[in-house]
C-alpha cells in the first residue's frame, strides 16, 4: 500500500468519526446545552473570526500560486 492511498484512507476514516460523534453530540443535545450557555456576542465574533482566519488562508495561497508562477 502507497502512502497516498494510506494517507487517503486515514482521511476517510477520520471523516467518518468525526461525523459520527457529530450526530451522536447533535441527537444527544450535548451541542445545543454548549452553544445555549455561550453568549451571542461571544458566538458571532467566533464565527466572524473563523470567516476572516479562511479568507485571510485562502488570498495567502493565491499570492503564493501566483508568485510561483512567475519563476
Amino acid at each position: 500500500m502507497n502512502n497516498d492511498l494510506r494517507d487517503s484512507l486515514k482521511l476517510w476514516a477520520g471523516a467518518i468519526v468525526f461525523g459520527a460523534l457529530f450526530w451522536i453530540f447533535a441527537r444527544s443535545d450535548v451541542l445545543r446545552g454548549a452553544v445555549d450557555s455561550v453568549p451571542g456576542k461571544w458566538f458571532w465574533l467566533g464565527f466572524g473570526a473563523l470567516g476572516v482566519w479562511n479568507m485571510g488562508k485562502l488570498i495567502w495561497g493565491l499570492w503564493q500560486r501566483r508568485a510561483s508562477r512567475d519563476n
